[in-house]
C-alpha cells in the first residue's frame, strides 16, 4: 500500500505560525523599534483658552519625556565620543561634563491664575509656574533662592481663533521678566519675535 503525503492539519498551521511569531517577538529590539513604540500618543483640546493651554503643557512635557529617552538610547552610541572627551578633561570640566550627560527630564508645577476672554477669537491666560526638579546631591539653596523656587514665576499666553467655532490657539507667551531684552507689552515680555532674525554672534562658551 502506497502511503501519501502526512496530511497538515489546521492546527497544525497555527501552531507552527504561533511558534515563529513567539520567536519573532523575542529577537532583540533595535534602538530605533524601542524610540518608535516609545512614541507618546496625544490627545488635546482646545475649546477653551484653558484648555488649549493645559493641552500646550501637556505637549510640552510629553517632548521632554521622549527626549529623555531618545537621550537614554542613543548614550550607548555616543560612548566613543564620551570616552575620546573624558580623557581629555580633569576636575571642573570633567565632573561638569558628567552632569551635562545626565538625561532627566525638567518637572514643573503649573497653576492657572485667571483666564480673560477679551472676545470670541483672543484670550489671555495668566499662570504660575514652579520648577519642582529637586536640587543637585550636595547643592544647598540659600533664603533667596529658595523663596524663588517656592514662588515660581508669572506667564501670560494670548491665545487666537479665527471665529468662534474654531479651536484656540497659542499665538503669543510673556514672561515677567524684569530685563526684558524685547519691548514690553503692557509689563509683559514677549518671549517669541519670528521678525527679529539673529546676528548669530552669540558663542556658546560652554561648548567650547
Amino acid at each position: 500500500m502506497i502511503s501519501g503525503p502526512p496530511i497538515v492539519t489546521k492546527s497544525a498551521v497555527l501552531l507552527a505560525l504561533a511558534v515563529l511569531l513567539t520567536g519573532c517577538s523575542q529577537e532583540e529590539q533595535t534602538p530605533w523599534m524601542r524610540l518608535q513604540a516609545a512614541v507618546p500618543q496625544l490627545k488635546v483640546t482646545a475649546d477653551t483658552p484653558e484648555a488649549a493651554v493645559k493641552s500646550w503643557w501637556l505637549v510640552r512635557d510629553q517632548q521632554e519625556q521622549y527626549s529623555s529617552t531618545v537621550c537614554k538610547e542613543l548614550g550607548g552610541l555616543y560612548g566613543p565620543i564620551r570616552s575620546a572627551r573624558d580623557g581629555l578633561a580633569a576636575g571642573e570640566l570633567l565632573a561638569m561634563q558628567a552632569g551635562r550627560d545626565a538625561c532627566d527630564p525638567p518637572s514643573y508645577a503649573r497653576d492657572i491664575v485667571n483666564v480673560e476672554v477679551e472676545s470670541a477669537t483672543r484670550a489671555h491666560v495668566i499662570a504660575q509656574i514652579r520648577n519642582t526638579e529637586p536640587p543637585t546631591p550636595g547643592y544647598v539653596l540659600d533664603n533667596d533662592e529658595r523663596g524663588k523656587k517656592e514662588r515660581g514665576v508669572r506667564m501670560q499666553y494670548l491665545l487666537e481663533r479665527a471665529d468662534q467655532g474654531q479651536p484656540w490657539k497659542i499665538a503669543q507667551i510673556y514672561s515677567s521678566d524684569r530685563y526684558c531684552t524685547v519691548a514690553p507689552v503692557d509689563g509683559w515680555c514677549p518671549l517669541y519675535d519670528s521678525k527679529k532674525g539673529s546676528g548669530n554672534s552669540y558663542v556658546f562658551e560652554l561648548a567650547q
